[in-house]
C-alpha cells in the first residue's frame, strides 16, 4: 500500500507494527523492514517526511522486541535498532495514534 508509513494510512501502520513483527518472527523471518512509501497526493511532502521516520522507529521497536533486526529507509535518515532508538520505544500496546 503506497504511503502506509507516511500518509493517511499511518494509523493502520502504527497499529499493525507489533502484529507484523510477531508474524515475521513466528514464520522464521530473518528481519523486518519498513520503507517510506510513495508520495500520497493531497498530503504535504514535509508532513510525510516528518511522519515516516516516527513510524519506522515504532516498527524498529516492534522488531527488536521479538528479536529481529530491522531496516528502514526513506528520503530522511535510515533507521536501525540500537541504544538510541531503544530509548524512544514505547511500551507495547501504548502506541498512540497520530
Amino acid at each position: 500500500m503506497s504511503g502506509t508509513a507516511s500518509g493517511p494510512e499511518s494509523e493502520r501502520f502504527r497499529a499493525g507494527t507489533e502484529v507484523a513483527a510477531g508474524l515475521a518472527q513466528s514464520v522464521g523471518g530473518g528481519a523486518c523492514k519498513a520503507l517510506h512509501g510513495n508520495r500520497v497526493q493531497g498530503v504535504e511532502p514535509a508532513e510525510q517526511d516528518a511522519l515516516a521516520p516516527e513510524n519506522r522507529v515504532l516498527a524498529a521497536c516492534a522488531a527488536d522486541r521479538v528479536g529481529l533486526p530491522f531496516t528502514g529507509a526513506g528520503p530522511t535518515a535510515p533507521v536501525s535498532v540500537g541504544p538510541a532508538v531503544r530509548t524512544m520505544c514505547p511500551t507495547p500496546g501504548a502506541v498512540a495514534a497520530r
